[in-house]
């Protein structure tokens, strides 16, 4: 405040024995306080990694639920499905989900596609985002699509550059606009 430091927030974690994240915390200083605003729960499977998280917030004073994520995976513990569900009524209810597709054994994705949650069932892709590797397995471009009109129409896409290191040194956005980017 000009004379002395003063809290304002902070963040607290706390891991498992394997050192994955459990929980993280959010609070701000209120009335000599610390009072929590978010809280953010993990959980992982045996191989460490990430099967779903929630998020809740503060509503009237109380941590409430908000929304979760829940992933599934293959054998090789590649992301196949994130459901995305919104806490309604007192129950979590489907939002939307992307599937992710991979090319034989390789850890990369080629492509993954979004479905909307729609009359109580999931419906047709709406989404569609295509994923381009060069040499190294550098992400060179993440190409967006919508469909619409049962066409996929370009959206948007983000191109990235690597210096010889293979440190990113740029990343570039474009939208498609009148047909060219």
């Amino acid at each position: 405040d000009g004379t002395q430091w003063l809290n304002n927030h902070k963040s607290e974690y706390s891991y498992d024995a394997a050192g994955n994240n459990m929980q993280q915390s959010y609070f701000t200083w209120f009335a000599n306080n610390w009072v929590e605003l978010s809280r953010t729960i993990y959980t992982w499977n045996l191989q460490g990694y990430n099967t779903s998280y929630y998020y809740m917030d503060t509503v009237g004073g109380v941590l409430t639920n908000n929304y979760q994520v829940i992933f599934t995976r293959d054998g090789s513990n590649r992301e196949q499905t994130m459901i995305t569900q919104n806490w309604a009524n007192s129950a979590w209810v489907n939002n939307y989900k992307t599937y992710t597709y991979y090319t034989g054994s390789s850890t990369k994705s080629d492509s993954t596609y979004r479905y909307n949650w729609v009359n109580n069932a999931w419906g047709s892709a709406t989404q569609k985002i295509i994923h381009s590797y060069g040499l190294g397995g550098y992400l060179l471009q993440d190409l967006q699509k919508n469909y619409s009109n049962n066409v996929w129409n370009n959206s948007s896409k983000t191109d990235y550059l690597y210096d010889v290191n293979g440190n990113q040194t740029q990343q570039t956005s474009y939208y498609w606009y009148a047909n060219s980017w």
